[in-house]
């Protein structure tokens, strides 16, 4: 009951469900993507976006109302890695190095067989591409007078 009347200034609904996940997502994203793939991050970094995600994105969207989400999400995205790129280098890491995910070039060398299905779906998808696709299909007009 609560949300209801907020609903009633949108176009549609679920722009009120993307706007107000906009405001998690992209401390979500940074953290994800920076600690999965960087391997100087910090928790203590991976902390404080955690914590500013909402508040940045709530004062973005205060001071800039005009603003669409999107591009409110992508600056808020930017702001969030500089931070944790920053902070991570700033602070010390403590002991995390053994917590830290070691990848090798054997975890990204697929199996003959994986190939092999992979070759027959992609040949699968394009066969029916080429026997659906009417790319100059004209579409069915309806006459006056039927």
């Amino acid at each position: 009951m609560l949300v209801a009347p907020q609903l009633s200034r949108l176009d549609q609904a679920i722009q009120y469900v993307q706007e107000y996940t906009g405001f998690i997502s992209p401390g979500v994203c940074v953290i994800f993507l920076l600690g999965f793939f960087w391997k100087r991050s910090t928790s203590a970094a991976a902390v404080a976006v955690a914590l500013l995600t909402i508040p940045l994105s709530a004062g973005f969207k205060f001071m800039t109302p005009d603003m669409p989400f999107m591009d409110r999400m992508g600056w808020v995205t930017l702001i969030l890695t500089a931070l944790m790129v920053v902070l991570s280098l700033l602070t010390k890491r403590d002991g995390d190095e053994a917590k830290a995910l070691v990848w090798a070039k054997s975890d990204f060398t697929p199996c003959g067989g994986f190939i092999v299905v992979s070759i027959l779906v992609m040949g699968i998808i394009a066969a029916l591409y080429a026997l659906l696709w009417q790319p100059f299909r004209t579409p069915l007009t309806h006459h006056e007078n039927d």
